[in-house]
């Protein structure tokens, strides 16, 4: 392994607010390879955003007024 970087699995949540959602979708496009190696969590609205730009997979938590809490897999 050598002059190779291991990087290691993390979780990573991926919030915006409202006015912010499209920054958000524009960065994780551009970083999108090395977003791919990681489990990734979003709020419905702003992971399915997401979602259609990117092709990840995300993990779907309903949004902040509901609560937050868990919803669906893409």
């Amino acid at each position: 392994m050598h002059g190779e970087t291991v990087i290691s699995r993390r979780n990573i949540a991926l919030v915006a607010h409202d006015n912010k959602k499209d920054d958000l979708v524009e960065w994780a496009d551009f970083n999108k390879e090395t977003l791919a190696l990681h489990g990734l969590y979003a709020t419905g609205e702003t992971g399915k955003k997401i979602v259609e730009k990117t092709g990840l997979k995300i993990n779907l938590l309903k949004g902040g007024p509901f609560g937050g809490i868990w919803n669906s897999a893409l």
